[in-house]
């Protein structure tokens, strides 16, 4: 089959007027034919990220000009938010980690009002992946609460995870990853580079070790790409143990690619493309046991909370006050020890402890 290539006009190219906006909140790159799409695949862009700029190299962007082509019968979404890095990373930022992972949430359900059974699969690239594990903390905190909220989680089938950095040998390590990563969107669009970043660690600790915990408790299939290619400057981003969850059951590999072009492909037969096409694939035609496994304990946990004497006091209680549990993890109430990170600050720091619930976080295979 020959595959039609975009034209100077096509929209799916990146073009000057959306390269320098922020198109934010969910868009439908591609409807399928058939009125029951078999999943919905959600992209989610990290540090100074783009829609569609994320994804699109020498004018093709994948997910519209060849994904469509090998997986016809989906529906595929972007998400997209002003992720800079001044703001992204920072507790007090109204602009924050938390604020962008319900924006997430909340665009995703102006979708599947009519679909809400649907399975959802996930990629993301960079920090997109830690907006992703903090939306699904926090609808799996809104059961009992907001019902649609609480309804993405047991949909979520899998996550195909693009440099995204979950865990570190010490609390600094971690945020020093994220450190990289901010370097590296500024030099992509030849921006000054700070000499030292401010990064506040316990928010990137608190929301893997939230994730490492939900894999515990239920079934995910669990993709993490690493780069295979140094960064001009700064070398590798994020290395292979921090790309890595550890988890026993999770899938690995390599794109030969830098941090900031591993989510971009220029055709169907690009190496990339093929192993992300492949996870995809896997994915999908995994009979999902864990998203029944997930609603029926989520059901027992709502039927719970309902019958509680003091439910009633809860359910008056404002979406502000009912998010306060996840802000607080996230510091946004105050944490101490934030830390001026450069890449080389990751010494005399103590260890980190991590959820070992599923399987030990012990050396990378």
């Amino acid at each position: 089959m020959f595959r039609k290539l975009p034209g100077k006009a096509s929209p799916a190219t990146a073009t000057s007027q959306d390269v320098n906006s922020h198109p934010v909140g969910c868009k439908v790159i591609h409807e399928p034919a058939t009125l029951h799409a078999r999943a919905d695949i959600v992209l989610v862009h990290g540090l100074r990220g783009h829609q569609n700029r994320t994804w699109t190299t020498g004018g093709i962007f994948w997910p519209k000009d060849l994904l469509p082509e090998d997986l016809s019968d989906v529906r595929i979404i972007s998400f997209g938010c002003d992720a800079n890095v001044t703001n992204f990373l920072q507790p007090t930022s109204i602009n924050n980690i938390h604020y962008h992972a319900k924006a997430l949430l909340e665009g995703l359900l102006l979708y599947r009002e009519n679909c809400s059974e649907r399975s959802i699969i996930f990629i993301c690239h960079s920090l997109g992946g830690i907006i992703c594990k903090d939306a699904l903390d926090y609808s799996k905190q809104n059961v009992g609460f907001q019902p649609s909220l609480a309804g993405i989680y047991p949909r979520v089938q899998g996550i195909i995870f693009l440099g995204t950095p979950h865990r570190g040998s010490t609390v600094a390590s971690l945020a020093v990853s994220a450190s990289r990563i901010a370097r590296a969107a500024l030099l992509d669009v030849n921006e000054a580079v700070p000499k030292a970043i401010v990064l506040n660690s316990e928010i990137l600790e608190r929301i893997c070790e939230a994730f490492a915990r939900m894999l515990a408790t239920r079934t995910l299939k669990v993709h993490s790409y690493f780069e295979g290619l140094p960064t001009s400057k700064l070398g590798i981003v994020v290395d292979r143990n921090s790309a890595i969850i550890g988890d026993a059951f999770e899938k690995k590999s390599t794109i030969y690619a830098t941090h900031q072009d591993m989510c971009r492909f220029s055709g169907a037969e690009s190496d990339g493309y093929r192993k992300i096409l492949a996870s995809l694939r896997e994915i999908i035609t995994t009979v999902g046991p864990g998203n029944e496994e997930v609603k029926d304990n989520l059901h027992k946990q709502n039927s719970l909370v309902k019958t509680s004497p003091i439910h009633s006091g809860f359910s008056q209680l404002s979406t502000e006050t009912q998010s306060l549990p996840t802000s607080h993890a996230l510091g946004i109430s105050g944490v101490t020890g934030d830390l001026l990170l450069t890449t080389e600050s990751n010494q005399n720091v103590p260890q980190t402890r991590w959820s070992t619930e599923r399987a030990p976080y012990g050396p990378v295979s």
